[in-house]
């Protein structure tokens, strides 16, 4: 896995739109960054992890930027927003209950 690496995702059914992709790897520092672009129909998502030393611990940080088109997706935009900042909590919670077990 590295920089270019592509594969194909399905997630659970979303209000958000389509439910299955692409995603590339556009960026790949195995332990500080990874950056993530998808291709999901209308919506365009890049993910970007960044991991940096905290205090013997290690902080992350996950930012999500979605590139849109199509008037449905823009009228939805202000509603993702609020989602993805919701999903985005659940994940860093599940990903933080997984490392630590």
């Amino acid at each position: 896995m590295g920089k270019g690496t592509s594969f194909q995702v399905q997630f659970k059914p979303s209000p958000m739109g389509p439910t299955e992709g692409t995603v590339e790897l556009v960026e790949f520092e195995p332990g500080r960054r990874i950056v993530a672009r998808s291709e999901l129909g209308n919506m365009k998502p890049t993910v970007t992890h960044v991991f940096e030393a905290a205090d013997g611990d290690t902080s992350v940080t996950r930012r999500i930027q979605i590139e849109t088109s199509g008037l449905m997706m823009v009228l939805m935009k202000p509603m993702m927003k609020m989602m993805v900042r919701r999903r985005n909590s659940g994940f860093i919670a599940n990903l933080k209950r997984v490392l630590e077990t």
